[in-house]
């Protein structure tokens, strides 16, 4: 396992628990939990780009009705799933094993499908629960992530709308906000070397919340280039800032690369793992990059960056 993984390993890293409060759903936050939270995700973002975030409010038996309406699809026949191709132009559909490849050469062991709004789900007899769940799991998601963009703002001396101001879009056709289900069934006996189950990347949006069984390994890389475990800790969403963040920050907060290694053990080799995750994306038409980056003169939009990229991974 060791020639999959970097030189570089710390398992010493402790990416910070944000207790949002009364950010959470469902409450009102005071001036002293705002205050609170946009210094400790400052914080985290700058350092880590990356956080958990505790008691956000988003139901467990929401989370739990998805998380098993998500393993009911991806345990349907291969051909009921292949109906659903993926249309990198719509950002929706089913992704079969191996057909993607965000690190170049690694193969991933790793199956997906991506949906923008609930319609371009899959419609099978056998999962009627996936659009409803789906559903109120959207509308608490895009809630929390209006909050947590707020106190990004902030974070940065500007005004709370200033991000959401950007983002007005979503569940539209001028936003490519996702919503991804990964599954990475058990490992073969014998892979080939550089086998992943997911590679290296960076996100390419605002922030992606992930929500992960207990299977764990994900790895995020820190900006000394060391990979430290991202351990799953229940009841929390693990929040992760993408490019867009970064770039529109001044780089002050970090995208960083993550993975999902292949487990070393044999218990865990043959165990199946699940996520679901909530990328965030402003709308089509912003810039990728802030007018008047010295990296481009004719930036592109949110939309052409991030639909070449995905384009760029299928294979």
């Amino acid at each position: 396992m060791k020639s999959r993984m970097s030189s570089k390993l710390s398992s010493t890293k402790k990416v910070p628990v944000i207790d949002l409060g009364h950010l959470g759903l469902g409450q009102e936050p005071g001036q002293e939990e705002w205050q609170r939270v946009t210094r400790e995700l400052y914080n985290a973002l700058t350092e880590f780009g990356c956080s958990y975030l505790a008691n956000h409010g988003v139901p467990d038996d929401q989370w739990r009705l998805l998380y098993d309406s998500t393993i009911a699809f991806f345990n349907l026949e291969q051909g009921k799933k292949d109906r659903y191709a993926f249309d990198a132009d719509k950002l929706s559909g089913y992704i079969g094993m191996g057909s993607e490849s965000y690190s170049g050469s690694t193969r991933e062991l790793c199956e997906g499908l991506l949906a923008r709004r609930t319609e371009q789900l899959p419609d099978e007899p056998e999962i009627p629960s996936l659009k409803p769940a789906a559903e109120s799991f959207l509308k608490s998601c895009k809630e929390l992530s209006e909050r947590i963009m707020a106190a990004l703002s902030l974070s940065l001396g500007k005004d709370p709308e200033h991000l959401l101001s950007i983002h007005k879009e979503r569940g539209t056709d001028k936003n490519i906000t996702t919503l991804r289900f990964n599954h990475y069934p058990p490992v073969p006996s014998t892979i080939p070397e550089g086998t992943f189950r997911f590679g290296a990347h960076r996100d390419f949006g605002t922030i992606t919340f992930i929500f992960q069984d207990d299977c764990g390994g994900l790895q995020v890389q820190d900006s000394e280039g060391s990979w430290f475990d991202v351990t799953p800790v229940p009841g929390t969403i693990f929040l992760l800032a993408g490019e867009f963040l970064q770039f529109h920050s001044g780089e002050k907060f970090l995208a960083p690369t993550h993975k999902v290694l292949i487990p070393a053990g044999e218990e865990a080799r043959g165990t199946a793992r699940v996520s679901i995750l909530y990328f965030v994306a402003p709308d089509n038409h912003i810039p990728m990059r802030p007018p008047g980056n010295p990296s481009t003169d004719t930036p592109m939009t949110v939309q052409e960056y991030i639909t070449s990229s995905i384009k760029n991974a299928q294979k």
